[in-house]
């Protein structure tokens, strides 16, 4: 049969070949001019005003009055995607709700909300009947469309925060004349951004206003945001601050992704295999950490920014660096000096051989003072790289290591194992779902066990057991300085700031507070000095942990923390 099939298939290649030559070369010699003379000037938005209410329950009133132009083809309206996940992760996602959405155009076009639903985590709306061809619309058309949006504001540790793409990534049409008002009970701080997807670029106007009314003169109660022009397939982005208990923070829903939804028996597995491998975490944690009797006194070899990057869970923490400056202002090594409100500059003082600095200090001082002797938080975020944190985070693991407290070997190797293991158990599982395969569901089960044990074990076994005995000792005093019970800690700025002591406990320490008026003059050093912290940790958290403010997601729907794109709203739309 394969013998006198071959010639047949051979034909039918030939055939076809000459049949997509044909039609490439017709295509090729048809004239350009019947092209050009139906060619219709590009679509674009003349005007894209956006209005926002922040209530003081959470909510967020919306009204986007945005004109089209639609040219001279009839179109029935506009349509509008406005994404409903906030963030992703593996399994879950965070939506936020919205409501009472409404139509309305003063241009006079056809206002019919004609759909209104839910489509690959998207708010899909289209404006106009498209039915009825008579209410078709050509040239610039204004529609306004307000709704309600609950979820949205994430409450931090400093206060309560809202990202939000004020005009999301995904319009195929460019955008002029781009306007943000935003209305609050308070307003603290505002960052905004334009441009395409990641972008860092500052927006040409954002500004924070001040109340006009007597009883609130002074006071930041509003953002004002504007554009002249955006690309098409650029956005705008705003994160705007407000300060703690402005207003009722509403978590979003939480929902597992569609993709991840499981069977009633792959539930069943997956619990019973965590019932398994939880009492031996547990067992195995506990095993561990009865040989370590150790005594109380402080270790040898064991610097601040290894302290804080213990107690952080092996992680690389904004306040780890920040302590690495603390240390090294505090030995002389650099100056610290107020330039401003929460802002502070730093000068390298000229090199001694009295100097003895670690290997972490001295790739941190590389990035601080590589342009000049003078630096500000803007530069050293501005030179922090994804290579150079590395650095400084191998540098501290290595003295680690030194001082017996780390170990990297065997906590890669029960990762591999971990992750094999998961793998493993997906393969038979799907495998499982398409042939019957004899023990499928204990070799699932037992795979997920050893999986799930080895991931949850792979960063405490980066600590050695006596690293796992220093680190409880440094949680435990930590615990006592917030308390109160300990003044020890807060009297060393470096370890206080290492280990994420809170600020005013450091800025009341008598010793802290002398030593600030000798030496800065100021009631607060820089280390205590709330708007500095809040921007180091802004600024430098974006070059520690760049993923968290990457887009994650087929939609400018707020996945990421950072640059357009990263924030509730957003999404996209144009002519139906």
């Amino acid at each position: 049969m394969s013998a006198a099939a071959s010639p047949t298939g051979a034909h039918f290649r030939r055939v076809l070949t000459v049949s997509v030559g044909l039609v490439l070369g017709v295509a090729a010699l048809a004239p350009s001019g019947a092209a050009d003379d139906t060619e219709m000037p590009p679509d674009e938005i003349t005007a894209y005003h956006t209005a926002m209410d922040i209530q003081a329950d959470g909510r967020l009133d919306i009204t986007e009055t945005i004109t089209y132009d639609f040219g001279d083809i009839p179109s029935p309206g506009i349509s509008r995607e406005i994404p409903l996940h906030l963030e992703r992760s593996l399994f879950t996602e965070e939506r936020m709700d919205i409501a009472e959405v409404a139509v309305s155009s003063p241009s006079g076009a056809d206002d019919t909300i004609d759909e209104l639903r839910e489509e690959r985590g998207e708010l899909r709306l289209l404006v106009g009947d498209a039915s009825d061809e008579t209410t078709d619309v050509v040239g610039e058309q204004t529609y306004e469309i307000s709704y309600q949006v609950q979820g949205a504001l994430r409450e931090r540790t400093d206060g309560i925060e809202l990202r939000w793409d004020f005009v999301g990534t995904e319009w195929d049409v460019p955008i002029r004349d781009v306007e943000v008002e935003i209305s609050a009970p308070a307003v603290r701080d505002l960052d905004c951004f334009r441009g395409p997807p990641g972008s860092y670029t500052p927006c040409d106007v954002a500004e924070l206003v001040a109340s006009d009314t007597q009883e609130g003169a002074g006071d930041v109660e509003s953002v004002y945001v504007a554009d002249p022009s955006l690309e098409s397939g650029s956005g705008l982005t705003g994160e705007v601050s407000l300060p703690p208990g402005a207003v009722e923070v509403v978590e979003p829903s939480r929902t597992l992704r569609p993709a991840f939804v499981l069977t009633p028996w792959a539930a069943a597995a997956i619990a019973l295999a965590l019932l398994v491998s939880l009492p031996l975490g547990f067992l195995l944690y506990s095993r561990l950490t009865a040989r370590s009797r150790f005594g109380t006194a402080r270790p040898d070899g064991l610097s601040a920014e290894l302290a804080g990057y213990m107690v952080a869970g092996c992680r690389m923490r904004t306040h780890v660096l920040l302590a690495m400056v603390v240390e090294l202002e505090q030995r002389g090594i650099i100056e610290a000096h107020r330039s401003g409100r929460g802002v502070w500059v730093f000068r390298q003082r000229v090199p001694s051989s009295d100097w003895q600095v670690t290997s972490a200090e001295e790739r941190l001082l590389e990035v601080m003072f590589a342009e000049r002797a003078v630096t500000s938080l803007v530069r050293i975020a501005r030179q922090l790289d994804h290579k150079r944190v590395r650095g400084v985070t191998q540098a501290i693991i290595n003295a680690g290591t030194q001082a017996g407290m780390l170990r990297t070997e065997l906590g890669c190797l029960v990762f591999f194992v971990g992750a094999l293991a998961l793998a493993g158990a997906g393969v038979l599982f799907f495998a499982g779902l398409v042939v019957q395969i004899t023990g499928v569901a204990l070799i699932i089960m037992a795979l997920v066990a050893a999986g799930v044990l080895a991931l949850a074990q792979w960063r405490p076994l980066l600590l050695t057991s006596w690293g796992r005995h220093v680190r409880r000792m440094l949680v435990a005093t930590r615990r006592e300085a917030t308390a109160g019970r300990s003044t020890w800690l807060t009297e060393y700025p470096a370890w206080a700031v290492a280990v994420d002591v809170p600020n005013k406990l450091v800025a009341h320490a008598p010793r802290i507070a002398a030593e600030a008026r000798e030496r800065y003059a100021e009631a607060r050093p820089y280390y205590c000095d709330d708007g500095f912290r809040r921007s180091w940790h802004r600024r430098v958290d974006r070059r520690i942990n760049p993923e968290r403010y990457r887009h994650r997601g087929s939609s400018s729907s707020g996945s990421r923390s950072g640059g357009t794109g990263s924030g509730g709203g957003g999404g996209g739309g144009g002519r139906r």
